[in-house]
């Protein structure tokens, strides 16, 4: 009998590329079937938590499939997919779960997360209360289904209806929306490079631990001990936490968002080069700067925005 775990699935879609998951069955290595929650319109966040069905058991074997239909309300399109899952990798994942430093016990990974992306990829992760892991990928087809699957209204028509859902959810651009939105498939394939790349902080004070927000959907915690989950490379962030500890005793929490445009191109430029690749934070009391360098290449990421803030004494971070 295989091992049960803990878990549910969840599904996802960009912000600002919402769709309808009108069928989402997980087949389970045992033979039996979880669903995704089927006839909800998705648009909370790249790899974020969805909704969740509550219909069978939390203990669950591992998933090994995923079939799934839905529509793309700004392409206008149907898509289909059977998704094939790493099952001795999500075996590991949710046997081991994620390392905390400041906690016997590992944190459980107790979502399996499917968001389905622009042009009809598919993304597979698995997270806990603070970690999000990619473990899979997949291509989706376009189909043909009835427009009854999506609305059954008699007085609102197909791009009425689109229009509605894109202003409910406040896509940009929603109010001169036209049929069949060019997918923007290319910009999603390079948030989802990995790179070997890592965090080096220096400047005032001691350094302790680092969450990562990156592109491809992942969240990542690093403290003393190394990274919380193991990964082979990192996509380009999106934005980071840093604790630190001055001289004096006083903490700080600094706060970085990086400018998406400027983070892929420095990444880009720098994946051909050779030697060390860290991004180099430096702290001060009131700002951290941000640079990429590897090798003898220095780039400053000059739009990247920090915000310092001071920690009461009684909060500690993670040495």
């Amino acid at each position: 009998m295989s091992p049960h775990h803990p878990w549910l699935p969840t599904a996802c879609a960009p912000a600002d590329w919402p769709v309808k998951l009108l069928q989402g069955r997980v087949a389970l290595v045992d033979g039996s079937l979880a669903w995704l929650p089927e006839q909800r319109i998705l648009a909370q966040g790249w790899g974020a938590r969805g909704p969740i069905e509550l219909a069978g058991p939390l203990n669950q074997a591992v998933p090994h499939l995923l079939d799934l239909r839905w529509f793309a309300y700004r392409e206008d399109r149907f898509y289909t997919a059977r998704c094939p899952l790493p099952a001795q990798g999500l075996a590991a994942l949710f046997g081991a779960g994620a390392r905390d430093g400041r906690r016997s016990a590992p944190w459980p990974f107790e979502r399996l997360v499917v968001g389905m992306a622009p042009g009809g990829a598919v993304v597979v992760w698995v997270a806990t209360c603070s970690e999000v892991v990619e473990v899979g990928r997949a291509q989706g087809s376009a189909i043909e289904l009835p427009w009854s699957q999506v609305a059954c209204s008699p007085v609102l028509g197909r791009e009425a209806h689109v229009r509605q859902v894109l202003t409910h959810h406040r896509v940009p651009g929603a109010a001169t929306w036209q049929h069949g939105e060019a997918p923007a498939s290319a910009l999603y394939a390079q948030r989802h490079q990995r790179h070997p790349w890592r965090p080096w902080v220096s400047g005032a004070g001691r350094p302790g631990s680092i969450r990562l927000w990156l592109l491809n959907g992942e969240v990542a915690h690093l403290d003393g001990g190394g990274p919380a989950v193991a990964r082979h490379g990192w996509a380009v962030p999106a934005a980071l936490e840093l604790g630190f500890r001055l001289a004096d005793g006083r903490q700080r929490r600094a706060r970085i968002d990086f400018d998406e445009a400027e983070a892929l191109a420095a990444w880009a430029k720098l994946s051909a080069a050779r030697g060390d690749w860290v991004l180099h934070l430096e702290t001060t009391p009131f700002a951290v700067t941000a640079s990429l360098r590897r090798g003898p290449y220095l780039l400053p990421l000059e739009r990247a925005r920090s915000k310092v803030h001071r920690l009461p004494d009684a909060i500690g971070t993670a040495a």
